[in-house]
């Protein structure tokens, strides 16, 4: 019982430091999203996803999100 209150203590502990980390990521991902729709309005992207693509706000979310999750992209 005392190591399950010692790993919930440090969890407790480090949640903090994890949403600030998640914060910056998002803004770096608003960031790239609106450079990338600003860069490639018009490209299109051969993908297996017809929603990923530069041409919307949430496809250039998306898009970003599966790059940097490495989903669908041969690595």
């Amino acid at each position: 019982m005392q190591r399950l209150q010692l790993v919930a203590k440090s969890f407790m502990r480090v949640l903090p430091a994890f949403l600030s980390l998640g914060r910056i990521l998002v803004y770096l991902m608003y960031v790239y999203a609106m450079v990338g729709m600003e860069l490639f309005p018009n490209s299109k992207v051969e993908a297996e996803d017809k929603f990923a693509h530069f041409e919307s706000f949430p496809g250039v979310l998306l898009l970003l999100f599966q790059m940097l999750t490495t989903s669908n992209w041969c690595v």
